[in-house]
């Protein structure tokens, strides 16, 4: 075995360690500011219609009858991991309640993005609830041999109702997951299951069988988060004020918070990670108070962080694309521009860079993802008689950034003359 990297320092090798003394002064409770939370439903602001309705769904199995299955759907930062995971573990206190054993698991599908991880994971949690002490290993067994130790665990139960998250992530591993385990039940094979999946896609249905993919579509079953508007974000955010010591937050850091995140499509995790970010910049400089300063400094270096990934990991051609359109907007007076105008600067850029231009579908279908993650907008106009209808394209990020990133990462010619 390798020796281990990180030197073995003992207690008397760190009297007197700078990082022995802890005492923030902006910062009392994080941990009510991190993504992992779950508030208790007091704290949950905005969602008491959907609440209802994933209760209904589950609760009949907290009285030892069969739960439901529920599609969660809509943007990050909407509540529906919160909620589903509220839910589920009422729903799991309520079996205890009335001596029935209700067993619930939650599987990220970002992190357990196959079937056989997704097969261990429930099986390991089902493992834990039920105190049976089997040997579930993280590795080196088959999907089916997770699965037959899992319907073995589960003759212990009444109920297994599993939240599976971004279950996009699965692809077409999410409708074995969701088939086997309504499967099991019917066959005899394990107790009554229910499944709750979450997407930010609706697209994940494309995948599922048509009878699996009945369990969801409709009225009762399938749920969609709208976003967050500016008072339901400020109220979420005074719901985490105790994270912070009493008045070390000024007036105008809450407003502030959800105003920036209202701009970002009613994201209530944007909103709290500004908040929690602002609250650190603050401790960092030495400050007693959080201000609308630490707000927008964070604010500003998170936008441009996130946007400066997205362009860095992006393919050439849509980072040529998305180029096009800054130089536009840059240079232009007007703020929009159809595909075609787009497309004219990318082959010149293209041609500058010696690279073969892709097609105008191609074109169109970069400047949609770019919108997808909100680099750009894009709608249909009517254009008037001269032009007729078409597709406007609108950057919503700083130009000037993202040519500056292009030019610096990617761009092997930066000379502009000759564009369009």
């Amino acid at each position: 075995m390798p020796d281990d990297p990180i030197p073995d320092i003992t207690p008397d090798d760190i009297e007197g360690d700078p990082m022995d003394t802890y005492d923030p002064s902006i910062l009392d409770t994080p941990k009510l500011l991190r993504p992992t939370y779950v508030p208790n439903m007091g704290r949950i602001v905005g969602r008491d219609a959907e609440l209802t309705k994933l209760e209904s769904v589950l609760k009949p199995a907290a009285h030892g009858d069969p739960p439901g299955d529920a599609a969660i759907l809509s943007k990050p930062g909407t509540g529906k991991t919160l909620c589903a995971k509220n839910v589920a573990g009422r729903l799991r206190a309520l079996g205890q309640q009335n001596d029935v054993k209700v067993v619930t698991s939650y599987v990220n599908c970002g992190e357990d993005n196959t079937e056989t991880q997704t097969a261990q994971t429930l099986a390991a949690s089902a493992n834990r609830q039920l105190d049976a002490q089997m040997d579930i290993p993280t590795s080196g067994i088959s999907t089916g041999q997770y699965l037959k130790r899992l319907w073995e665990l589960l003759d212990a139960a009444d109920s297994f109702v599993v939240v599976l998250d971004e279950i996009d992530k699965l692809g077409t591993d999410a409708n074995n997951v969701i088939k086997k385990l309504a499967d099991a039940e019917s066959d005899g094979k394990a107790c009554y299951t229910g499944s709750i999946v979450i997407s930010n896609k609706r697209s994940f249905y494309e995948d599922l069988d048509p009878r699996v993919k009945s369990r969801f579509q409709n009225n009762d079953t399938e749920l969609v988060f709208g976003p967050y508007n500016a008072d339901q974000l400020r109220e979420i955010l005074h719901n985490r004020t105790d994270a912070f010591k009493d008045g070390v937050l000024s007036d105008d850091v809450i407003p502030l918070c959800a105003a920036f995140a209202g701009q970002q499509h009613g994201d209530a995790r944007k909103a709290i990670d500004l908040l929690r970010a602002a609250g650190k910049h603050a401790e960092a400089t030495g400050k007693p108070q959080v201000d609308e300063s630490d707000v927008r400094a964070v604010q500003k270096q998170a936008s441009t962080t996130r946007e400066r990934e997205l362009i860095v990991q992006s393919l050439s051609h849509a980072q040529y694309v998305l180029y096009a359109i800054a130089y536009l907007t840059r240079t232009h007076s007007d703020t929009s521009f159809s595909t075609g105008e787009i497309r004219d600067v990318y082959q010149d850029i293209c041609a500058s860079e010696a690279a073969s231009p892709q097609s105008h579908n191609s074109v169109l279908q970069h400047l949609k993802n770019w919108a997808e993650v909100e680099i750009t907008e894009n709608k249909h106009t009517g254009g008037g008689k001269a032009r007729g209808s078409y597709r406007a394209h609108r950057l919503v990020f700083d130009p000037d950034i993202i040519i500056a990133v292009v030019e610096s990462e990617t761009l092997t010619n930066t000379d502009t003359r000759n564009l369009s």
